[in-house]
């Protein structure tokens, strides 16, 4: 599921790029684009700085929509790497706590960028409402996955424990001892129970012979 959800990200970044949106400052790198004076906004737009200070031919800016699609393909990738390899043992809805956590701090990140973001009291909404999804995210992963020791480890069949051990063998040393008693006085042979024990030098009857 978790995989999905960053790809649906990657995939839908891309409509900003179209719409012309979610981009940041002015950039000399090799991969900025372009964006037409009619959809720049914040600081860069039509109201403060007229589009012949930055001319569309010349001017390119951050594609921060890019940076969080390469994001989704990472993060897909590296979910389905940890579910396969398992490093550490995953439990149903893991993953998606892993989403919730990796994908508000790379926007936390790119909020620093944006142009024309929401603010309350001078911080981005978007940092405030990233850093609350992946602490708690965090703090629940962390709360699955705690350890416990004051839990006693589980007895399975054929596993018993020192004490169930030594009633064991004490019952079967009782049983043993019991036994030879009785074999010794002729309880243990049913074939020899209520006949005459044999004197010496006598020959013992047969237990088909009849008196």
């Amino acid at each position: 599921m978790a995989p999905a959800l960053f790809t649906m990200q990657a995939i839908g970044r891309w409509g900003n790029f179209f719409n012309q949106e979610l981009y940041g400052p002015p950039t000399n790198l090799p991969w900025g684009i372009a964006i037409d004076c009619a959809h720049r906004i914040g600081d860069h737009g039509l109201a403060q700085y007229p589009c012949t200070q930055f001319p569309e031919a010349t001017t390119a800016f951050h594609p921060l929509f890019l940076y969080e699609s390469i994001s989704g393909v990472l993060g897909a990738l590296f979910l389905i790497w940890l579910s396969r390899r398992r490093p550490y043992p995953l439990r149903p809805g893991d993953q998606a706590l892993i989403f919730f956590i990796w994908y508000p701090i790379v926007r936390f990140v790119l909020e620093n960028l944006r142009t024309g973001n929401w603010v309350v009291g001078g911080v981005p909404t978007a940092q405030i409402m990233s850093v609350a999804f992946a602490l708690g995210a965090f703090l629940i992963l962390l709360y699955r996955h705690r350890r416990r020791v004051d839990a006693a480890p589980p007895v399975g069949r054929g596993d018993a424990g020192p004490g169930m051990a030594e009633d064991i063998d004490a019952g079967s040393s009782d049983f043993d001892d019991d036994a030879i008693d009785d074999f010794d006085d002729g309880e243990g042979d049913e074939s020899t129970r209520g006949s005459t024990p044999a004197q010496p030098g006598e020959r013992p009857p047969s237990p088909g012979a009849i008196d």
